[in-house]
């Protein structure tokens, strides 16, 4: 490492593992630890990211199983691309940690972004679940209101929706994982459609409790799916480059990280 470091000095080109993505990272963390002892990591910066990026879906494969130890490496690099994406890994999932390295490995002025930027990610949470339990259908005279007989059965596929998305809502706030799934629930509100709520279960269930809306069930729970959707879009969003339902993500991505959000550009 060291005689491929000497020769950075004079512009030859390291001779980096790209077999895998995981021999890649090794030795890329190897010869930082010791340019960066040296002082002298601007000679490779670039050669190293290029070398990562080069494994193209696999890099961002590995990012996500281990964001920690990529959040250490992007820094060394200075790279906002892979800082990006192990920051949003690490601030969905917060304050859980299931991976190797954990985020208490990171320096305090890295922590504490993570921090900052998971409380400003449950409060919008908490705003947007207080949006989605006062959704309802509005008609001429206002919201529908069940004293009036003839919105009296929409106004049940309205109370019914929001005691379904009730449930979800204490149930995901009594998990200690919580953090870990509510990125799925999220995502499936904004998909909408069949994804929750499916009309054949909402059917069986109205035709138990109230027969007369059937009729229109199917026109009322379109709806408030298609308000729902609409609410729950911020959340929903994905700021990765992974895809996240292929690669079975639970938490929240929509985070945005912005360039004053990097140490080196602090």
């Amino acid at each position: 490492l060291y005689n491929q470091i000497f020769g950075a000095f004079y512009k030859f080109a390291l001779r980096i593992p790209s077999d895998t993505i995981n021999t890649t990272l090794s030795f890329c963390e190897s010869i930082l630890k010791i340019t960066g002892d040296l002082g002298c990591t601007d000679l490779i910066r670039d050669q190293i990211a290029t070398a990562l990026q080069a494994h193209r879906h696999a890099l961002y494969t590995a990012i996500k199983e281990d964001p920690a130890r990529w959040l250490k490496l992007a820094i060394s690099l200075e790279n906002d691309a892979l800082y990006t994406e192990a920051f949003i890994h690490i601030v969905g999932a917060h304050p859980c940690s299931p991976w190797p390295t954990k985020p208490s490995a990171l320096p305090d002025e890295i922590q504490k972004p993570v921090a900052r930027k998971a409380e400003k990610l449950d409060q919008l949470c908490t705003e947007i679940e207080r949006e989605l339990l006062l959704l309802t259908i509005q008609v001429r005279t206002g919201p529908v209101q069940p004293q009036e007989h003839s919105q009296f059965d929409t106004w049940l596929v309205v109370q019914t929706f929001r005691d379904q998305l009730a449930r979800e809502f204490h149930q995901l706030e009594n998990s200690r994982s919580r953090s870990m799934k509510r990125g799925l629930m999220f995502r499936k509100i904004k998909q909408g459609g069949s994804s929750y709520m499916p009309y054949a279960e909402m059917r069986r269930l109205m035709t138990r409790i109230m027969p007369s809306a059937v009729e229109n069930l199917e026109e009322d729970l379109g709806l408030m799916k298609e308000f729902a959707s609409k609410i729950a879009e911020a959340l929903a969003a994905n700021e990765l480059m992974l895809e996240v339902g292929a690669h079975g993500v639970g938490y929240l991505t929509c985070v945005k990280v912005r360039l004053e959000d990097m140490p080196w550009n602090a």
